[in-house]
């Protein structure tokens, strides 16, 4: 969630991301190549944010995602959305698994990173046989395994399922180690579930081959459509093995039990009543599980219940020796332990809690079973210098008689730097780490925000090892990042301990040392969730940039543009600098044709910054938000891919211009007044037509978060009072339809096709007359109708022409446009099927287009047959239509093709004599009849293009009575 760059930047990831936050404002900034050796001239100095504006900046994030994905008719995203992703893609798979299925276009897609900087990452496991073997899985990243103790990572997700993996439990049993199980959902922290605040998992893994492959187990699938929480499997908390093979998960409101291997479940513990409506008090529903070290006497299971649990009688933590239903006894709760809050499940007018305790996380000391620790989150606010969770300390020595600590939570605390104060934090549960040293029962690790260790169980103050910058640990590298989720620790090296967080895996050879040395373990775990990409202009180039949830901006320099800048060198091609800082949003690159490269990227609330990327020279911008401008959480705005001097700022329903973008400052944009007072939402796509820059055959298309399309001609030299033409579609675009993305044709601003990425409306439209006064539309989401569509390309070829959408549930082409039964097929190697595209950036001078997904990095493919220059076009050739009759029609219009080879379609248009068009259609090169009884008497006008907008036949024609 907070990405510690090495901009100094924390701040709020809610993207599939968190609850809490940091917010920029003016942070400190500098560049980040996962080193701490930076150039003094590259820092901007300023100050820390506040805990109010951290929550006013997730309450903007969680807006964005909303409108982004809420279903207009109910206004909410709706929560069984994942369930019918993955049914969709299973679908999907299941048809072009087929013997005899064809996939028209075939790329081949190639990863491009980061290859050394992870993503949001909720699990991680060592094999207990085998520490070369590990296991780590996140939220939209799916399940990588290791074969190198983390040296480098391999997807082994399931292709046709969601990829919200929260838990990883190993089968001890000798003969059974090589049986894996992993739970699902998210309650806490899901962004793109707002205003509902979580994503279903819809049930739990299973591997008999060491995490090589994964199933689902049939018990814990639901096949139910009901929206809501209709299955206890919705959200698996966590899940144990024992030593007798028994399967243990922790779930809403219940803790179950498999005896089979999970082919079928009973009960051990559950709060009474049914499942209730999570809209309100999502807290009361979370549990725990954790289960003694194997070998160690005597075996002890531990559970636990929210305190904000709406049944008393079941809030607090359990114990048995056995796990079997009723056998379990409450030995914490505020009636059996001094210093428990008290019970209070109670909440105010805006929903927030006040008081009780929340979250609820456990920990057996592996050494010794008879020694637990909870921690759990309580009603306060670091902002006030006090930590935001609780933490005792029990021992079962004498059980049933228990020794509770008294309350430790106030040393949940550390000095950061030596001097300043730092309080956990645990952003309303979402990140809340605990751990035991393998042998030493004392030395306890809790995580939030930031990592604390103690040697005496936090019987005093915790020391600061990990998360915002601080001289009290050691990070070369910048490996450890912020919110920590998970942990595991070496199976015969008891000091080794790895972390996972919000900026993937982190690894320390000795938590014990008086200054903890971290180091990256993210090779090729390739997790980032990115907003929006960008691609480098120059033919060949394989330069990318992207924005990043809670991961700053990135940039792939493959021209080594800051070599010489004091920067750590990449370690390998897929290494990308970090730059910027905090989560990041719209990017682009200027040309690396020349010596030098110019870089933009930004962060929420609206900030721009533009990198000049030229060896020792190198230096970023200040803040170029234009001044007086307002923005969407994510920052967005546009460079002209072809004519990079030129840079579009959407300010939230204003639109800022400038024609010297890597001179620009803040002063140095002019308002578009026209789009200012013609939109009434704000703008989330912007689209320009390709080529060189042409005066009135230049446009500028923008799509809104209302349902509309506009269309701006000229747009560099318009005068500022210009007002755009709407060009909406007046069929299926709803007024909280928000246009995420508009792909224009590269040789033909006529074509356009946009994406809408609410769910429950419909996704794509396409136009082949956008230019037009009054364009018409056709509905083309066909085959994959309930995705969100997130993005979209036109690529043209020498064959014809390539249409591309990204999704949430993957990338998808065709090359045949045909209203609603469009026909997509999915794309790319297994993790880029299912993955969640978020951006598509062509480079149509080699037809180069760079895949940028929420959760697995960013991928590209060179589709090339990139048409030469298109001279003249040819009006009325015999070879391309050699006829069009009969002229004066009653009903119907013949036309005949001619013999060029060469043209794979043609499309069809029929105007009346003012330029409205009244039908169109695309079909093959061949002969064929409109049927047009249905015109009015009058003049008409039909036109005849060739796919490659080479050859056009007009004929006007009259209809008679």
């Amino acid at each position: 969630m907070r990405t510690k760059t090495a901009l100094a930047i924390t701040l709020l990831v809610i993207t599939f991301g968190s609850i809490g936050f940091y917010l920029l404002n003016t942070a400190s900034f500098f560049f980040q190549k996962k080193s701490v050796n930076k150039p003094q001239a590259l820092r901007i100095e300023g100050r820390q944010e506040d805990e109010e504006e951290k929550e006013e900046g997730g309450e903007k994030r969680r807006l964005y995602e909303w409108k982004m994905l809420h279903d207009p008719a109910t206004g909410k995203i709706p929560r069984d959305a994942q369930r019918k992703d993955a049914t969709l893609l299973s679908t999907i798979k299941a048809r072009q698994s087929k013997a005899g299925f064809r996939q028209t276009i075939n790329n081949t897609y190639t990863a491009a990173g980061p290859s050394q900087n992870g993503g949001r990452t909720r699990t991680v496991a060592y094999d207990m046989r085998n520490n070369g073997v590990m296991l780590a899985a996140g939220v939209t990243g799916g399940i990588y395994r290791s074969t190198d103790g983390g040296s480098s990572w391999t997807y082994v997700s399931p292709v046709s399922d969601v990829r919200i993996v929260t838990s990883l439990a190993q089968d001890p049993r000798s003969g059974f180690q090589d049986t894996w199980y992993a739970g699902t959902g998210e309650l806490l922290g899901a962004s793109a579930a707002y205003p509902n605040a979580f994503v279903p998992g819809y049930g739990i893994y299973k591997s008999t081959d060491n995490g090589l492959t994964w199933s689902k187990l049939s018990s814990t699938i639901i096949s139910s459509t009901q929206e809501g929480f209709e299955s206890i499997f919705d959200m698996v908390f966590n899940v144990q093995v024992d030593g007798n093979g028994n399967v243990y998960a922790a779930i809403l409101s219940y803790i179950i039990r498999s005896t089979n291997g999970g082919t079928s479940w009973g009960l051990i513990l559950n709060e009474t009543g049914e499942l209730e409506n999570p809209d309100q008090n999502i807290e009361n529903m979370m549990t725990d599980i954790v289960i003694s070290k194997p070998g160690v006497v005597p075996v002890r299971y531990y559970a636990c219940f929210s305190g904000r649990n709406r049944d008393r009688d079941t809030a607090g933590v359990w114990t048995s020796t056995n796990g079997a239903f009723g056998t379990w006894t409450r030995i914490g709760h505020s009636d059996q332990v001094a210093g428990w809050r008290a019970y209070n499940n109670g909440t105010d007018a805006n929903g927030d809690y006040t008081g009780g305790w929340g979250k609820t996380v456990l920990a057996v000391a592996p050494s010794n079973s008879n020694i637990l620790y909870v921690m759990y989150q309580n009603a306060f606010s670091a902002s006030l210098n006090v930590p935001e969770a609780d933490i005792f300390r029990a021992d079962l020595t004498s059980f049933p008689t228990v020794a509770w600590s008294s309350n430790r939570g106030p040393n949940l605390q550390a000095l950061r730097n030596g001097t300043t104060g730092s309080y956990m934090e645990t952003q309303g549960g979402y990140n809340m780490l605990l751990a035991v040293h393998p042998t030493n029962p004392d030395i306890v690790v809790a995580g939030g925000v930031n990592l604390y260790r103690s040697a005496n169980a936090f019987s005093t103050v915790g020391t600061f090892i990990g998360g915002l910058t601080s001289n009290t640990y050691s990070d070369p590298n910048t490996a450890i990042h912020v919110d920590f989720h998970s942990f595991a620790f070496h199976p015969t090296s008891p000091n080794r301990m790895v972390v996972g967080s919000d900026g993937g895996l982190a690894v320390t050879n000795d938590i014990t040392a008086g200054t903890v040395l971290w180091s990256g373990l993210g090779n090729q775990y390739q997790t980032l969730q990115y907003y929006h990409i960008a691609i480098d202009p120059a033919p060949g180039s394989l330069t990318f940039g992207g924005g990043a949830q809670d991961n700053s901006t990135t940039y792939r320099d493959s021209k080594n543009f800051l070599n010489g800048s004091g920067l750590q060198p990449p370690t390998d091609a897929n290494d990308h600098y970090v730059l910027i800082g905090g989560d990041g949003g719209a990017v682009a690159l200027t040309s690396s044709g020349g010596a030098n490269q110019y870089f933009f990227g930004s962060v929420q609330e609206g900030s721009v910054y533009r990198v000049f990327a030229n060896g020792a020279a190198s230096a970023i911008s200040g803040d170029l938000k234009p001044t007086g401008s307002q923005s969407e959480f994510v920052t967005y705005f546009h460079l002209d891919p072809d004519n990079t001097n030129i840079m579009y700022y959407a300010g939230l329903n204003s639109l800022y211009r400038t024609t010297n973008a890597t001179t620009v400052s803040a002063a140095g944009w002019t308002q578009m007044t026209g789009v200012a007072s013609t939109l009434t939402s704000s703008i989330f796509s912007l689209a320009t037509s390709r080529g060189t820059y042409n005066g009135t055959s230049s446009h500028l298309y923008i799509g809104t978060s209302n349902g509309r399309i506009y269309r701006l001609t000229n747009p560099r030299d318009a005068l500022a009072s210009a007002v755009p033409v709407n060009i909406s579609p007046s069929l299926g675009m709803t007024t909280s339809s928000l246009v995420r993305e508009i792909a224009v044709n590269p040789r033909n601003p006529d074509t356009v096709l946009a994406v809408v990425s609410n769910y429950g409306v419909v996704s794509a439209f396409w136009s082949g007359n956008a230019t037009t006064a009054t364009p018409t539309w056709q509905q083309v989401e066909g085959n994959i109708s309930t995705a969100s569509f997130r993005t979209c390309a036109i690529v043209t070829t020498t064959t014809g022409v390539e249409y591309y959408v990204g999704t949430s549930i993957g990338l998808f082409s065709t090359t045949t446009i045909n209203g609603a039964s469009t026909t997509w097929t999915m794309e790319g190697p297994p993790v880029l099927q299912g993955a969640i595209v978020n951006d598509l950036a062509l480079r149509t001078t080699d037809n180069t287009l760079l895949i940028g997904t929420h959760g697995n990095g960013m991928f590209y493919t060179t589709i090339g047959n990139v048409p030469t220059a298109v001279p003249d076009v040819i009006v009325n050739d015999k070879r391309f239509i050699t006829s069009v009759f009969p002229t004066i029609i009653s009903n119907d219009i013949n036309f005949r093709t001619g013999t060029i080879t060469g043209i794979r379609s043609i499309n069809l248009r029929v105007t009346n004599m003012s330029g409205q068009v009244l039908l169109q259609k695309t079909q093959a090169y061949q002969a064929g009849t409109l049927q047009l009884g249905n015109l009015s008497t009058g003049s008409y006008l039909l036109e005849i293009w060739s796919n490659d907008i080479r050859y056009k036949h007009l004929q006007q024609f009259v209809k008679a009575k």
